[in-house]
């Protein structure tokens, strides 16, 4: 049989010809074997190891052979150990193996990358990836054109390079993935048993280029005519593909082309080869298959698209079945049953039965600590785009379903205690926290003593505020608000100079404190100013969210003097996360409809960091124990330059100056080392949200050049001396978002760690830093000096009353100072307290 070149393989009339050629068949051996074989295998790989003379071309092979079997062994049982252990062993291997003249060094290169790959499909780390894509094209590089080791390290390459495209979703990214799965075709030459699987890879590649042109809503004649190619592949593929496991893959292929086209075009047909495909798909498929989930819910996304068509409620239940199928498959991946559950629980709103709704969407919460591990729940976050939103619509659910306040309230707690409470587990010493991932009612009972705890919980379903008191017969409440939506937050939230749904906003908001952020740009019409949009959306925000719960509690003032202000604790909460709730209201100095005129305010991510953060120890902060590190960068390369100076002179006038350790312009290295033992460190410097990644968020330092503070670097530090972070930066409490549609529920993208995220305010917290100052949006120089002081100089004064809430006290002093001289302007809004 003659070479095909890659331009004569994409023409999918010869396909069949070539796929009917003898040899096509696949082997039927079940190549599956148990963890325990695997470790019988890896322990035979160790001893032959230990018996091998070091430093021999025998001894690398079988380190190869060991590293193979812990590979093997890691995608059995997911541990982490034994793929660290993989690269290590061949990473030595390749030390003692001539690059040259030895077959056994692009093999080692192979295995490399795919230990790579295998890492980045866990982490999802770009650096990961782009060392799978390299090693393999030099490993395919190093073999001769055609040889059937060449053809595997190619297929390598074109699989990575799908996952880089499926990461960027970028038109290159897919047209090198493409190229990439064409010249695995062409080097084929002579018929291969693989050659099959290489045209099914065909297929998806195409198939990523379909549901990308789906998520950008992209449906030119391009993306159609790439359809209709790869409709007709895959029936090339489905008529010459022998083994049953193959076939049921393929068809399911098909059912999901041929209803992306039905839900375009609308031609009853396509729905119709859909269904036949997708039953065809599931009739093949074993029951403990863990492929069956998918399959299962392509069926239920077959009745879902034909209930929208006819409006029928017997498809409906039917797309409900399916779903709900689905999500109980056993043996299926639990992120796959998941997306299944939030899809049933979306058809039984449809249908209002709230009862099934609720029981999906705990057995999808039931799954959440077997997609997020203590090992890697930070990292999971391609696993936490398709989370968004769970947590919240979950609580909504349960209270339309008929549960308790208190149930509801848990639901959403143990959701966003999954993903961000997990990191303060590996950080605490509190055995409580360590034996589960969400607090009891005694642990949230107790966290009102110092006074009330709320959380907004508002999405496309319901809109409330879950409110905790000390009242033990009415604990938890869902105060309804029925005045408020996500659409009206989505409102609010662009009047804000931290309108991430328009970037040319973020980037052009004066001052000299810049942020940088990762989005999606949406375009929006201004009719008002920004004064008074900011002003309209905190008077909305004050009598529509947060005059009611204040009422609730009791805690309106009749006058604007008197006794001293209660604390209350904003915890979580979505877009609301986003808002100044603090500042809302009339901001006019003598107006009482305001939330700072009752209140003192603190925030924290989630009910469990706020537990962290108490079990630290208070020590209070006077003149001579408070001490500050003044991380200081009044020049950082590409970015403006800021007034330092001013605001560490500012600190001085409360603290003597030789009580102040200064670094100006510090490396990362000169940071760490002195962040631990300093009880008060005060960044002063620029930093950035990173909403597509928000454990990439960073601040700023560098001597020679820029270095990033990150997350991680903090998680590495041992704190027992602190007490506060100020981060007189921009944006360290800031997260960001964009917004789409899945069903008839609303997700968020851009920051798929919305309501739960770890943001860098959160992160000194889990780092031992009892209190943090941040800032929800760019803090302008003027009122970054202006409110540092007038902390300082009233943190100071406090000392003697030894109380924890000197610092949220503070703050809000300063923040009261500076809105009181600064009249008419919303420079003083950003500033906010976070911990106990």
């Amino acid at each position: 049989m003659t070479r095909r070149n890659s331009t004569t393989v994409t023409n999918t009339s010869d396909v069949g010809k070539w796929l009917a050629q003898p040899g096509s068949g696949l082997s039927q051996i079940d190549l599956r074997v148990s963890s325990e074989n695997f470790l019988t295998s890896t322990d035979r790989a160790r001893d032959a190891l230990a018996q091998t003379p070091e430093r021999t071309p025998l001894y690398a092979q079988r380190l190869n052979t060991l590293a193979v079997e812990l590979k093997r062994q890691y995608g059995a049982d997911g541990s982490m150990a034994s793929l660290q252990e993989a690269f290590e062993r061949l990473e030595a291997a390749l030390k003692i193996t001539p690059p040259q003249g030895d077959a056994l060094y692009p093999r080692l290169l192979h295995n490399l990358s795919e230990a790579f790959r295998a890492k980045y499909l866990t982490d999802c780390e770009p650096r990961d990836l782009g060392n799978a894509i390299a090693l393999s094209q030099k490993a395919a590089d190093r073999y001769p054109k055609g040889s059937m080791e060449r053809i595997q390290s190619l297929n390598s390459l074109a699989a990575n390079l799908r996952e880089k495209h499926n990461m960027t979703m970028s038109e290159n990214d897919w047209q090198d993935a493409k190229n990439a799965t064409n010249q695995v075709l062409e080097e084929c030459g002579e018929c291969r048993p693989e050659f099959v699987d290489y045209f099914m890879n065909l297929a998806l590649v195409q198939g990523d280029r379909i549901r990308n042109a789906i998520r950008s809503e992209k449906h030119d004649p391009e993306t159609f005519e790439i359809l209709k190619n790869t409709i007709d592949l895959r029936q090339d593929i489905d008529k010459h593909s022998r083994g049953r496991a193959e076939k049921a893959r393929n068809w399911n292929g098909l059912a999901e082309l041929y209803l992306f086209r039905f839900k375009e075009k609308g031609e009853a047909q396509d729905l119709e080869k859909s269904l036949k495909n997708v039953q065809l798909s599931v009739d093949a498929t074993a029951d403990d298959d863990p492929a069956r989930v998918r399959r299962l819910r392509t069926r239920g996304d077959c009745h879902r698209e034909h209930y929208k068509w006819t409006n029928s409620r017997e498809e409906l239940q039917r797309a409900f079945h399916y779903y709900e199928m689905s999500l109980n498959q056993n043996r299926g991946d639990p992120l796959d049953r998941i997306v299944s559950g939030k899809k049933a629980a979306a058809s039984a709103i449809g249908l209002e039965n709230w009862s099934d709704a609720a029981l999906c969407l705990e057995k999808c919460l039931g799954l959440l600590p077997r997609v997020i591990t203590r090992s890697n729940a930070v990292n999971k976050r391609a696993a936490l785009q398709k989370l968004s939103m769970l947590g919240s619509v979950t609580a909504t659910v349960f209270l339309k379903a008929g549960r308790s306040a208190l149930e509801s309230l848990q639901a959403l707690e143990h959701y966003r205690s999954i993903i961000s409470g997990l990191s303060a587990n590996s950080r605490s010493d509190v055995t409580t926290l360590e034996k589960h991932s969400s607090l009891t009612e005694d642990e949230i009972y107790k966290l009102t003593e110092r006074g009330p705890i709320v959380t907004f919980n508002i999405n496309d379903f319901g809109s409330h505020a879950f409110v905790v008191t000390n009242i033990p017969s009415h604990m938890v409440k869902a105060l309804p608000l029925p005045g408020i939506s996500q659409a009206d937050l989505l409102s609010y939230h662009s009047s804000m100079p931290n309108d991430t749904l328009n970037p040319r906003r973020v980037n052009n908001v004066p001052g000299p404190r810049k942020v940088k952020i990762l989005f999606e740009e949406e375009e929006r019409l201004e009719s008002k100013s920004p004064e008074a949009s900011q002003a309209e959306a905190l008077n909305c925000l004050w009598r529509l969210c947060v005059k009611p719960v204040l009422s609730e509690l009791g805690l309106l003032r009749t006058n604007g003097s008197g006794d001293r202000l209660s604390e209350v604790w904003w915890v979580g909460g979505g877009l609301m996360a986003l808002l100044p709730i603090h500042a809302a209201g009339d901001c006019e100095l003598d107006s009482l409809e305001n939330t700072m005129q009752h209140v003192v305010s603190s925030y924290a991510t989630s009910l469990k960091i706020l537990y962290f953060s108490r079990q630290m120890p208070w020590r209070p902060l006077g003149p001579d124990s408070c001490k500050p590190l003044v991380v200081a960068m009044p020049q950082t390369t590409g970015e403006s330059d800021l007034d330092t100076d001013r605001e560490i002179a500012e600190i001085e006038k409360h603290i003597s100056p030789s009580k102040v350790d200064r670094l100006e312009n510090p490396s990362l290295e000169e940071v760490l080392k002195q962040l631990s033992t300093h009880p008060v460190v005060h960044f002063a410097c620029h930093g950035s949200c990173n909403a597509q990644y928000p454990d990439e968020s960073y601040l700023i330092v560098g001597k020679e050049k820029k270095e990033l503070l990150t997350i991680r670097d903090l998680q590495s530090i041992d704190q027992q001396l602190s007490q506060l972070a100020y981060l007189s930066a921009c944006s360290t409490a800031e997260n960001a978002t964009g917004h789409f549609t899945l069903g008839d529920m609303i997700y968020l993208r851009g920051l798929h760690l919305l309501d739960e995220g770890i943001r860098l305010v959160d992160s000194f917290q889990i780092a031992g830093y009892r209190n943090v100052i941040g800032t929800l949006w760019e803090a302008e120089d003027s009122a970054a000096v202006a409110v540092a002081g007038k902390f300082y100089e009233t943190l100071i004064k406090a000392y003697k009353r030894d109380e924890p809430s000197a610092v949220s006290r503070a703050l809000h002093e300063a923040v009261m100072f500076r809105r009181s001289t600064n009249r008419g302007k919303f420079d003083w809004m950003p500033f906010i307290h976070a911990g106990p």
